[in-house]
């Protein structure tokens, strides 16, 4: 009993550490060499994606070292523990290393977690849609093409502000 109140304000100290490090950050604005804004994920992104990837190297590494005792039943839950740690951590990854948005009072450039560069003007927003189950943000543009916009992107609050002064009718579609 006392190991589990021990275990639960741990983890409660640990979840407020985190959020607390996360809100502190959240508006750190950095700018590129050309003046614009530069939004960025938060590197909590990158430190749970390296936590959720060493869970998966260590079931991977149970399983080839225990494997002579492996059977179809152990063998499906690694694979299940392998698909529920390893594509989010992979993809936490790929969010904080490739995931940016570069924008001024006239264009917005989005790189895209996978890597797709895409560039339109603020003109050419011809709809949003904020997701709050993937806590995205999609701008869709008059060539049909979709930017993806993470509302935990560093500065995120500047992106809010400054599609309000481009577009304001939008803007209101953006759930805090």
């Amino acid at each position: 009993m006392a190991i589990e109140i021990i275990t639960s304000f741990i983890t409660a100290g640990l979840t407020g550490l985190l959020y607390w490090y996360i809100r502190k950050s959240a508006n750190n604005i950095s700018f590129s060499a050309d003046g614009l804004v530069r939004l960025t994920m938060h590197p909590a992104y990158k430190y749970l994606a390296f936590l959720c990837l060493s869970i998966c190297l260590v079931c991977i590494i149970g399983g080839v070292y225990d494997h002579e005792r492996m059977d179809a039943t152990a063998f499906v839950f690694l694979l299940l523990i392998l698909a529920i740690f390893g594509i989010p951590g992979v993809y936490g990854l790929l969010l904080y290393y490739n995931h940016v948005v570069l924008f001024d009072e006239q264009f917005i450039i989005n790189r895209s977690p996978f890597g797709q560069v895409k560039r339109a003007s603020w003109a050419d927003i011809t709809d949003v849609v904020h997701d709050t189950n993937f806590a995205a943000v999609y701008l869709y543009v008059r060539s049909r093409e979709r930017l993806l916009v993470q509302q935990h992107l560093k500065g995120f609050d500047e992106f809010r502000n400054a599609l309000h002064r481009q577009r304001p009718g939008f803007s209101a579609r953006i759930k805090s």
